[in-house]
């Protein structure tokens, strides 16, 4: 269900008041979104099932960011552990569309997203191992001149940041990207050839054993349930299987990140916003490597196969999400996102979940390892109906369906600080759907926070919670 601002402004005492709901109202609500278990998508990774006794740095959270965090840190000489409670990059670093793009992006993302493109150009080279990662552009549809001024525009203001290799295509250029036809109905796009794709079950499992051969330490299966202090700062992680001294946490937790914040007494700004992906076999005239066109995302994936994304992400009815609604509702909007009001079973769970907890307490973390949205609950009749408008030639059913769990701040860009609360914590969050484009120059950014550095790679009061 889409709702206005008005439909927005819903207090805390609403959603408390439905906590009152009878265990018959509560059986009869839709079913939960959520897989339950969970099931990853990823490629396995060599991870170990032991704990060292003592490190320089403990990350919380086997994704995307974690571990491009773990790769900087490693090379500047620091011990360090990433700590899973799942398995590495089961949850949306395996979920994700696959776009490594920064075509587009407002200042803070690019500003993490363009240095993050050069990265991943060389990752391949650079780890000795094929990472998936393919420079194949980026296209986005220009339905009128008004829409070419703009990224005219765009690419004038940022030259130094991928705007000078941005192409306006027209005629043959075009339907070069476009064949079978298509180009023709399309007024003229947009590409930025720097740009590229990855696969996401097969890209962060590669790099992380890529990573572990050359000595990095990462467990799975091992959820942190909080943090020691000494002196007011950062003395060890205590997880479910002991307590591992530290002088750093890195906590980059992904969707579950507000919720070991919120344990410690620090209330991060991100929301839940679901999104669902399908696989569509290999086609003839297919349009080449990604882009958006007639209302519609799509990939073409190593293999041939095309990943095509939803219009409209989902920001599930929960009690943080009716929190925070009126805080986000540009952010939404900017997400394609629809709020539901529909409440699920997963609604009245979040009525009574669990928020805070002692360190020799069993966790949340341990009672949900991998969190994964259900795409059986979600209607896909309409994003393959606009894709098959837009590309004629695409009359192919799925052949798989998927979905992940997008956190997001209030402007669509991450959270990266110390902690002014705790010394020796690091906070990483909020990706905002865009993890695998800036994950690399955000993971050398929190390395550098780490440790105290003075030049860093953007400007770290950008990435401030202070600016909320």
């Amino acid at each position: 269900m889409t709702v206005n601002r008005r439909n927005l402004l819903i207090g805390g005492a609403s959603a408390l008041a439905l906590a009152g709901v009878s265990a018959l109202g509560y059986m009869g609500v839709r079913p939960s979104r959520k897989q339950a278990p969970g099931v990853s998508r990823a490629e396995k990774v060599n991870a170990s099932n032991t704990n060292p006794s003592e490190v320089d740095v403990a990350i919380i959270g086997g994704g995307i960011v974690g571990i491009m965090a773990a790769m900087y840190l490693k090379q500047k000489g620091q011990n360090v552990v990433v700590l899973e409670k799942g398995v590495v990059a089961g949850e949306q670093s395996s979920r994700a569309f696959g776009w490594v793009s920064s075509l587009g992006d407002e200042a803070r993302r690019l500003g993490l997203a363009a240095p993050s493109g050069a990265v991943w150009r060389g990752i391949n080279e650079k780890l000795g191992v094929d990472t998936t990662y393919r420079q194949n552009g980026l296209m986005y549809e220009c339905k009128d001149d008004a829409s070419i001024a703009f990224w005219e525009q765009w690419a004038k203001d940022h030259p130094e940041q991928g705007g000078d290799s941005v192409q306006i295509l027209r005629g043959d250029a075009l339907a070069a990207r476009l064949p079978g036809g298509v180009a023709d109905s399309w007024h003229a796009a947009v590409l930025q050839p720097l740009d590229g794709s990855v696969e996401p079950p097969a890209g962060l499992p590669r790099i992380t054993n890529a990573l572990i051969a050359q000595g990095l330490h990462v467990v799975e299966g091992c959820a942190v349930r909080g943090i020691e202090t000494a002196a007011g700062a950062v003395s060890a992680v205590v997880t479910e299987m002991g307590t591992i001294k530290c002088k750093s946490v890195v906590v980059a937790g992904g969707a579950w990140a507000r919720l070991f914040m919120q344990n410690l007494g620090i209330d991060m700004p991100l929301l839940r916003v679901y999104s669902y992906m399908m696989r569509l076999p290999e086609f003839a005239n297919a349009p080449l490597g990604s882009g958006w066109g007639a209302g519609t995302p799509w990939r073409k994936e190593v293999g041939g196969t095309y990943s095509v994304g939803l219009p409209a992400n989902i920001a599930p009815m929960l009690l943080d999400n009716l929190k925070f609604a009126p805080t986000f509702y540009e952010s939404l909007k900017q997400n394609w996102s629809k709020f539901e009001l529909d409440p699920t079973r997963e609604f009245y769970e979040s009525l009574f979940a669990q928020t805070s907890w002692r360190n020799d307490q069993v966790s949340p973390f341990e009672h949900e390892r991998i969190l994964a949205p259900d795409p059986k609950y979600v209607e896909t009749k309409d994003a393959l109906h606009k894709f098959q408008a837009a590309f004629p030639q695409a009359k192919v059913a799925p052949i798989d369906q998927w979905g992940g769990v997008i956190d997001i701040t209030p402007d669509n860009a991450p959270i990266i600080e110390k902690v002014a609360q705790i010394p020796g914590l690091v906070f990483a969050a909020g990706m905002s759907g865009h993890g695998l484009s800036m994950a690399p120059a955000a993971g050398e950014l929190i390395a550098q926070l780490v440790l105290n550095e003075t030049q860093t790679i953007v400007d770290p009061k950008d990435y401030s919670s202070a600016r909320f």
